[in-house]
């Protein structure tokens, strides 16, 4: 069976390739997967630019969210799943994510 598995900061993902006999499909052009991986990092910027060097697909650059205390970014690999990667700056506590919310609105 074709696998991979490996550690990104201390987490351990299991992924397959393609299996028809066990009905796992992979991701088409014309087919593509609703799910992405959502990644805690502690160097954002450098993670992403390993991403995109290694061949990724930018969706959206690092940004940093100031008032949230952190920063997102996004790619696609070569398999077509989405990853989401997010660094924490500081702890904004919830109380204070909803009073923001509130304000944006």
């Amino acid at each position: 069976e074709n696998e991979v598995i490996f550690s990104l900061y201390g987490v351990r993902f299991h992924m397959l390739d393609e299996n028809l006999e066990f009905e796992m499909i992979a991701p088409k052009a014309d087919d593509p997967k609703t799910i992405w991986f959502n990644v805690m990092v502690p160097d954002i910027a450098k993670t992403y630019s390993n991403a995109i060097n290694a061949g990724c697909t930018e969706v959206q650059p690092v940004t940093e969210i100031t008032d949230f205390g952190v920063s997102n970014a996004m790619f696609s690999d070569a398999f077509g799943y989405l990853w989401m990667l997010h660094q924490v700056h500081r702890e904004v506590s919830f109380e204070e994510r909803i009073k923001l919310w509130k304000e944006r609105k």
